[in-house]
Formats: C-alpha cells, structure tokens, sequence
C-alpha cells in the first residue's frame, strides 16, 4: 500500500485491508468461534430436557445417545480451538508481517527533517511493541467479540423462550452486571496484591455513580489552565525520557503528600506517556511531564518551588521544541502553582481497603486517559 493510501483511508479501513490477502484463516477462524459458541449454548439447553424429560420418562437408550452426542459434540470443540490457536495466531502475523513490511518501506521514504523531529525510540516502539498490541487485537478482537455476542445473543433468546419476564429483567440489568463484575474482580486482585485502596477514573456520571454504590467516594481535584510561553534562552533545565523510577524519584524530592505508586505499577503509566511522546524537563526548582502536539506544550503533570520556577521549566522546552507558542498545564487543586488560574477539574474516585488516610491536600494523577 502507497503512502497516498494510507492518507486517503480511515485506520479500521486500513487494517481491514490487510485482512484481504488472508481472509481463508480469518473466515476459517470465525467459523470455528461460531461452532465452539453454539456448542457451548446447547450444553445447558441439553441439560435441561435430559434433567427434566428422559430421566423422569425412563427414555434411558436415548439419554444416553444424547450423551454420546454430546461427548463427541466437545471432542469436536476441542479440535476447533486447536484450530483458532493455531491458525488464528498464524492469521495474526502474516498480518502482522505485511503491516510491518509497508511501514518500514514508509519509513525509508520520509525526509531526514522528520527524523529530527521525533525521537528513535517512539518510532521502533510504533514498529514493534504498538504493531504487536495491533495484530493481537485483529486477530483476538474479532474472534473474542464474535464468541461473546453470539454467546449472549443465543443465551438471551433460549432465556426468551423459556420465561421471557426474566429474561427482559436480566436483559435491562445485563450492563450493569457486567461493570459491577469487572469492578470488584480487580478490586479484590488489588486487595489480593496487598494494596491499601483502589483509585479509578470515571468516564462519565453513570460510571461515577456506580463507583459511589461500590464504596468509592471523590478523592482528588485537578487545575487547568492554559499560559502563553515566551521565548527566553537563558531558561535552563534537563531533559529526559520518561522513566517509572524517574518519575517516581521527582515525584517524591518535589512532592512529598503525593499519593505515591511502586516503580512496578508505574510502568503502566510510563507505557502510556512513551506512547504519545511525553519528556520530563527538570532542574533544581522543579520538574513537568509535556508532550508536544502541533503548537501546544501539554504539561500533563508539574511541581516546581514557585510560578516562576514553573515559567523557566515550559520556556525551555519550548526553547527545545522550537515550534510552540502556548502550554496548557494540568496541576492538583491544591498546588501553590498559578494559583486563581484554571478551571477546577474533579479527578478520580478512591475506596479504601485498609486504613483510611486523609487526602484533602493530596495528588494523583493517573494519565491514562487520552
């Protein structure tokens, strides 16, 4: 595919088309999902007329038929996961191997100016560890998505058929449910890891209010404000990638009262802010996380002793990026930063599981969000 397709077509319009050349294993792959759904729907479907027709009828030479049916029905279910492993991964990377093939050609036709403005390390992450996270989604997203729509799909419509009062309830709750579930699954592998309290970012009111039926309650309180950055080349400071033990260390020599996170669960963060290209600029008065998107510096974390520690911390990036003119920086409500500037942003929602501490004067900021 040529660079002028690419930029013609949507992203799911591109992966799609990588899809062509090999939709033999791809449709093989979605079959064989079907079939193993299907089967796994008539398990209880079987159970049930065997529970409560042949065995109270005495029909013994037909229950167990039935059950032979249905042995050999998970000896073939079995043999179509082998299927899915194998061929589905197999699908995956011939994917992954074309993908891979046009970006690197891409790569080679790009002018040096771009090289100059974006970093090595951000480009083989894209090449590798991103296009990696991208196949493992084409081949595992359709085939788990298809499995689990057919499955609740055909569990509603037998439920419909057997009490649809029921069903309709189950079929209202259904979402729910299913948050709930997730919710308290990685509560308690939390509290199974040790850990004091669970923070979570909700997406919107009904997240919120779901958190708050969970034990959760608002934790921390967020500033945003936006500031012109002026040119000054005497504004020193350092720079480097962004690292969980980096950020971890500044967190701890600048901002005591944070809510602090082990190196280990920072990756995660870390993974992110790589990701979109952030840097720490630093130097004996404070530090800022920022990416750079067109002309914008977006300081997505910052401490420094005063505003102006923090004005010297976005001149010199600005000084090192060249084409920017404006910072939009995020800070904790209760930082002295710039203080009757900005809106104020609720962030978070926190559940203790140990010991409750007070955090009114507290920050965290998880940055996983886009």
């Amino acid at each position: 595919m040529t660079t002028r397709e690419f930029q013609q077509k949507k992203p799911l319009s591109i992966l799609f088309t990588y899809f062509k050349p090999h939709r033999g294993l791809f449709i093989l792959d979605l079959v064989c999902a079907t079939v193993v759904a299907l089967i796994d729907l008539a398990f209880p479907l079987v159970t049930r007329k065997s529970m409560y027709d042949l065995l109270p009828n005495q029909q013994y030479r037909t229950f167990f038929i039935v059950m032979g049916v249905m042995m050999a029905a998970f000896i073939v279910r079995a043999l179509l996961y082998y299927v899915i492993s194998y061929w589905g991964h197999t699908f995956g990377i011939l994917v992954e191997a074309d993908i891979r093939r046009d970006l690197f050609t891409h790569v080679q036709e790009l002018d040096v100016s771009f090289f100059d403005h974006n970093r090595t390390g951000q480009l083989m992450s894209r090449l590798t560890s991103d296009l990696f996270e991208i196949t493992e989604l084409a081949h595992h997203g359709p085939e788990d998505l298809f499995i689990s729509v057919v499955t609740i799909v055909g569990a509603l419509i037998v439920m419909f058929c057997i009490r649809w009062e029921l069903a309709l309830v189950l079929l209202v709750m259904l979402p729910v449910l299913l948050l709930a579930g997730l919710l308290d699954t990685l509560c308690a592998q939390q509290k199974l890891r040790g850990a004091g309290f669970t923070v979570a970012v909700p997406a919107d009111a009904a997240q919120a209010a779901l958190l708050q039926d969970k034990g959760f309650a608002k934790a921390f309180a967020l500033r945003c404000l936006s500031r012109e950055v002026s040119r000054n080349l005497w504004s020193q400071a350092e720079f480097d990638t962004v690292t969980a033990k980096k950020l971890c260390e500044l967190r701890e020599q600048f901002w005591k009262d944070t809510v602090q996170l082990s190196p280990e669960r920072m990756a995660v963060v870390w993974q992110e802010l790589y990701a979109r290209g952030a840097t720490i600029v630093s130097n004996e008065h404070g530090y800022g996380i920022y990416f750079r998107k067109e002309d914008t510096l977006y300081f997505v974390e910052m401490m420094a002793d005063s505003d102006r520690a923090a004005e010297i911390l976005m001149e010199a990036a600005r000084e090192k990026e060249v084409i920017v003119e404006k910072a939009v920086i995020t800070v904790g409500a209760a930082q002295p930063l710039f203080l009757g500037e900005g809106t104020r942003q609720e962030y978070g929602m926190i559940r203790f599981d140990a010991e409750p501490f007070d955090i009114s004067e507290s920050y965290l900021r998880l940055m996983l969000e886009n």
